[in-house]
């Protein structure tokens, strides 16, 4: 009997040893650092003082009712907005021509030369573009001046440009990614379907339309999530070595704020604040994305 209980409680055990050492590693890593975060926005510390002082919500009180942050959270999604068409209607165009010759030699030449700028360095790419969007000699100014124009573009100078620059230098790197995502997706479509469409007559638009682009839903919905995560948090590369927020933060976003205020002004209580509220927004974003892609994402053929 002894024996017995001893077999069932080690099948009883076995399978949580199994996941353990991924438990840990998410509880050490993720949450505890979650945690210790939401614990600190409660708290009055410059990083160095060995005393951090308990504010209770002020730090909430002061980050709401200044206009950084709500400045940042619209940045952070008007980043979003801006990436989408590079990440999902432009991929997806370069997507169906690349399938469209798939047996063709030039299909893996067309895919390297699309795929070249994700391969690179997001910060070299960065400091490319900086040397490009130079209103005193760029390559982006003297192209322009060939049709004509005298005037140079204060392209990271501008608050009205700067985040324009910010999103087609993240964009121009994402593209080639999400263009073989999508060669691949469209390439598991069966050709019987469009055959089918064809036979009745549709053209290649309401072949896409109404055939290829509801069957690539799932691919489609990943590179929405992806981009949203992207745009969100990565883009604070650019953003640093572009516009380092400005002018006046104006291509700052969320991820930059929490940057600029733990390790520029080492107030740790707001940094952790902001990135505390940019945490639960993305958890109500992510619910949001969830309920939508089950009621437009198809997983069956």
């Amino acid at each position: 009997m002894k024996k017995r209980n001893s077999i069932g409680r080690s099948r009883f055990i076995t399978p949580y040893l199994y996941i353990a050492p991924a438990f840990i590693t998410l509880a050490v890593f993720m949450y505890w650092p979650l945690l210790y975060n939401i614990i600190l926005s409660f708290f009055q510390w410059n990083f160095i003082s060995p005393v951090k002082n308990f504010v209770g919500w002020e730090n909430y009180k002061i980050l709401l009712s200044d206009n950084v942050f709500s400045r940042a959270l619209i940045n952070t999604f008007k980043y979003i907005i801006g990436i989408l068409p590079f990440t999902i209607i432009i991929p997806l165009f370069f997507a169906h021509l690349v399938a469209s010759f798939a047996k063709s030699k030039a299909k893996r030449l067309y895919e390297t030369l699309l795929f070249i700028p994700t391969a690179v360095s997001f910060a070299v790419a960065s400091f490319v573009w900086v040397w490009m969007f130079n209103p005193l000699g760029g390559v982006i100014d003297r192209f322009i001046s060939l049709f004509g124009s005298t005037q140079s573009i204060p392209w990271l100078s501008s608050a009205t440009l700067a985040p324009i620059a910010v999103i087609i230098v993240s964009g121009w790197r994402l593209l080639g990614y999400y263009m073989i995502i999508f060669t691949a997706a469209l390439l598991t479509v069966p050709a019987e379907y469009t055959e089918s469409a064809y036979i009745d007559g549709a053209g290649a638009w309401k072949t896409f339309w109404y055939i290829k682009w509801p069957l690539i839903s799932p691919t489609t919905f990943f590179v929405f999530i992806t981009t949203v995560f992207f745009a969100s948090s990565q883009t604070f590369i650019p953003i640093h070595i572009l516009t380092r927020g400005g002018p006046y933060r104006a291509s700052a976003n969320l991820m930059y704020v929490v940057y600029e205020y733990g390790f520029r002004y080492f107030n740790i209580g707001l940094a952790a604040t902001t990135a505390t509220l940019t945490f639960l927004i993305f958890v109500l974003v992510t619910f949001a994305q969830i309920k939508v892609s089950e009621r437009m994402v198809h997983y069956d053929l």
